[in-house]
């Protein structure tokens, strides 16, 4: 499992995938690119799930609970 060293990254990416969740789609991508989120990241998490790590699988799992 890739693990995050960077807490801020972290934040960001999950905020934007709760923004995502929430039919904000192109707000979550500008909220990531805004605060420096490579854009591999943002399209692996927001649009190829199938390559998601777990952590960022567990985030959209508890939201959409």
């Amino acid at each position: 499992m890739i693990k995050r060293t960077n807490k801020t990254l972290e934040d960001v990416v999950t905020k934007g995938i709760e923004i995502s969740l929430n039919g904000g789609e192109f707000l979550a991508v500008s909220h990531m690119v805004n605060r420096g989120v490579p854009n591999s990241v943002i399209a692996r998490v927001l649009y190829q799930q199938e390559k998601i790590r777990n952590c960022d699988l567990s985030v959209i799992q508890q939201l959409q609970a």
